[in-house]
């Protein structure tokens, strides 16, 4: 028993320790290591991410191009001829003066499915921006946003200014061709000229309204332009030159309502004079001299809201901008010389033909030629490779 309790240790067993497992885990550079490549995974996923959105957004404005172009027809077939660019009403009943015109767009709602807002509208007024009878019986449908005036690419179409009794909601212009202004200026010195697009002017003070059918495209309604996009402005305040319009250019005064086509030296050095001009003026918050107001409604027919001409390039980073005048800018509507045609898309836009097609023109297509898709009639052969 001695021997025993001896060999047990007097009675107590003592038990080794036992060796510490070492826990499983990332030292700190292996997890440097996996962040990395989580990062790298990332930096090549996001691009084809934001591809396959654009390409989405694309689509979904290619198909609002398509609807404008099927509505423009189906118009067509039901009056006999295109709708006017510039309907003009008056903004308070019995005014010898005192109107806006209201837009192509206006005119074709009942066939884009929006027979309501159609029915809305009272067209014995104009719209209006200012506290005005026009503006009260009209306000309604002025801040009606309608989804097939809007490009999902934009990114901030649509966009309410409450102080300026706006809403930018018009990212899709009619094409009055190489016809450079309608009006001289906002005081109503008057200039009509004929529309070489397939959307013709309204003479404010005569009321002689000029329309066109597809029988006087004799260019060909494959060959000639209708529709097309721009950005939107953003108000008083410039973030964006290619959402921007200028004015008190002095170049721009010489080639007004004169057709651009028969003026090409006159008119290169006008846009050159824009692009300069702002350039210059970038960011500025002087409203005579620049502001932002491209797309300001559907509703109302000017050149710059719901109109622009084949002058300038699309989306050209060249003429960066998206309308350029000779006379001072003030808070209204857009009243416009050149008209660019602007979208977020990369290196061009959309455009609707005559014909209800919808084709994608590069920034890069010859000046010449773009001039001559905007003619109804200007008699130019173009090449099918040309753009």
């Amino acid at each position: 028993m001695r021997l025993l309790r001896r060999f047990l240790g007097g009675g107590r067993i003592e038990l080794g320790r036992q060796p510490l497992r070492r826990r499983a885990g990332f030292t700190l550079i292996e997890l440097l290591v996996v962040i990395a490549i989580i990062a790298v995974l990332i930096g090549l996923l996001l691009p084809a991410v934001q591809s396959a959105r654009e390409a989405a957004r694309r689509i979904h404005c290619v198909n609002n191009l398509k609807q404008l172009g099927l509505a423009l027809h189906n118009y067509h077939s039901a009056i006999g001829s295109f709708p006017i660019a510039q309907s003009w009403a008056k903004t308070t009943p019995g005014a010898s003066y005192g109107g806006n015109p209201w837009s192509a767009h206006a005119q074709v709602l009942s066939y884009l499915e929006q027979s309501t807002i159609y029915n809305a509208v009272n067209f014995s007024f104009a719209p209006a921006q200012a506290l005005n009878q026009a503006y009260y019986t009209n306000s309604t449908v002025l801040y009606a946003p309608l989804n097939v005036f809007i490009c999902p690419s934009d990114g901030i179409s649509p966009t309410t200014l409450s102080e300026l009794r706006m809403d930018f909601n018009c990212n899709y212009s009619g094409s009055t061709g190489t016809t450079v202004e309608a009006i001289g200026n906002h005081f109503l010195t008057v200039s009509i000229q004929d529309s070489t697009g397939i959307f013709g002017f309204d003479n404010p003070i005569l009321h002689g309204s000029r329309v066109y059918n597809v029988a006087s495209v004799t260019d060909g309604t494959s060959n000639t332009i209708a529709y097309s996009e721009h950005l939107v402005g953003t108000g008083p305040t410039i973030t964006d030159t290619r959402r921007a319009s200028w004015g008190g250019v002095p170049e721009v005064t010489a080639v007004v309502s004169l057709d651009a086509r028969s003026q090409y030296p006159q008119v290169s050095q006008a846009l050159a004079a824009c692009a300069a001009y702002a350039r210059a003026n970038a960011r500025t918050t002087d409203t005579t001299v620049g502001a932002s107001y491209s797309g300001a409604t559907w509703m109302a027919g000017y050149l710059g809201t719901s109109l622009f001409n084949t002058i300038t390039p699309p989306n050209s980073t060249q003429y960066a901008f998206n309308s350029c005048q000779g006379d001072p800018l003030v808070t209204v509507w857009g009243l416009s010389g050149f008209v660019n045609s602007t979208s977020n898309h990369p290196a061009g836009a959309n455009f609707t033909f005559a014909d209800g097609s919808v084709r994608f023109i590069k920034s890069t297509i010859d000046l010449r030629t773009y001039w001559a898709l905007g003619t109804r009639a200007g008699g130019e052969v173009i090449s099918s490779d040309a753009y």
